[in-house]
């Protein structure tokens, strides 16, 4: 029985003592702060991979600016424009009575004719040779002086080497030929005309090595100019 006893008494002296180190611990452990974190594993964390960064967006360079374009080279055969006149018949619209008088009157009778476009014709080689020829009738009225008619074959070269010479009509003028201009005391004839033609070798036609660009022989002064119809006319260009 006393046996007993020691051992109980053994028992809760063992107990105290117990409880005493674990609230001297746990004062010991308030008095440090809180406790440390122990990080974790590598193992255990979470790896995120790498995004690459993008690259900067450089400015995209503007379009190269267009280089010009040539005009592409003018067709010469190509038929001309043209407008009616006066008299209803179908003319080039860059022909101008004004620059075929100078070929043919002085400039004091200039002011005093009348000029009727009889007919023309546009005609070029393979060099190329363009020809622009035409027949005029002109009546010359001064006031002082007895009237006059005048028939006149005249040509240019538009295509001239000297920029100068391109827009001057000039007489016809061969050398097996005289110039080309007749005068008349009276109005001419249809027989006169065709004389004249003749002569200064007018042709309803492209010369010998031309091709034929346009014509037209002018209804409308011819039949003012004569009484009649015109008999004869251009083929149509090729």
């Amino acid at each position: 029985m006393q046996r007993i006893q020691s051992l109980a008494t053994c028992a809760a002296l063992l107990a105290s003592g117990a409880c005493a180190t674990l609230l001297s611990a746990a004062a010991c452990a308030s008095s440090q702060g809180p406790a440390e974190t122990t990080p974790a594993s590598p193992a255990a964390t979470a790896t995120v991979p790498a995004v690459a960064a993008e690259p900067s967006a450089e400015a995209t360079p503007p379009p190269p600016a267009k280089q010009p374009v040539a005009d592409a080279a003018p067709d010469y055969r190509q038929p001309p424009q043209t407008a009616l006149n006066g008299y209803g018949d179908r003319v080039p619209v860059h022909f101008r009575v004004e620059d075929m008088l100078e070929a043919v009157l002085e400039p004091s009778q200039r002011k005093d004719a009348e000029v009727r476009l009889l007919a023309w014709l546009i005609q070029i080689d393979e060099r190329p040779l363009l020809v622009e020829q035409v027949l005029l009738w002109i009546h010359i009225a001064p006031k002082n002086a007895a009237p006059t008619y005048r028939l006149a074959n005249l040509f240019r070269h538009p295509l001239d080497r000297d920029p100068d010479r391109r827009a001057q009509w000039r007489l016809w003028l061969r050398s097996h030929s005289p110039p080309g201009v007749r005068s008349f005391p009276a109005p001419p004839s249809v027989q006169d005309m065709d004389d004249f033609t003749g002569f200064t070798d007018w042709t309803y036609d492209a010369s010998s090595g031309f091709d034929l660009v346009d014509g037209q022989v002018c209804a409308g002064a011819w039949n003012k100019s004569f009484g009649r119809a015109p008999t004869q006319q251009f083929p149509s260009p090729k």
